[in-house]
C-alpha cells in the first residue's frame, strides 16, 4: 500500500485512514481526514461526560426536593383553607 500525501495509508473498505503521528499509530475519518479519539481521549471524554451528568443532577435534585415537599404541604393542607 502506498500513504497519501499526508503519509496515511486509506482503509477504505471500513471508511478510515491510518497513519502516524509522532511515534503512535492513528486513526483519521475517511471522509473529513479528522483524527480519531484513542481509547485513552475516549476514556478521558466518558468520565467528563458522566461528571457533567453527575454535577446536573445535583444541582436539579435540591430543587425537585424542595418542589415536592411543598406538594406535599399542600395536599396535607388540603381543605383546611
Amino acid at each position: 500500500m502506498v500513504p497519501n500525501r499526508q503519509g496515511r495509508l486509506d482503509l477504505s473498505p471500513v471508511g478510515l485512514l491510518i497513519g502516524l503521528e509522532g511515534d503512535r499509530c492513528r486513526l483519521y475519518d475517511g471522509r473529513t481526514g479528522e483524527r480519531l479519539p484513542d481509547y485513552e481521549e475516549r476514556v478521558q471524554a466518558m468520565k467528563a461526560a458522566e461528571a457533567k451528568a453527575r454535577d446536573a443532577a445535583e444541582h436539579i435534585a435540591g430543587p425537585e426536593a424542595r418542589l415536592h415537599e411543598l406538594e406535599e404541604g399542600l395536599h396535607r393542607r388540603g381543605g383546611q383553607d
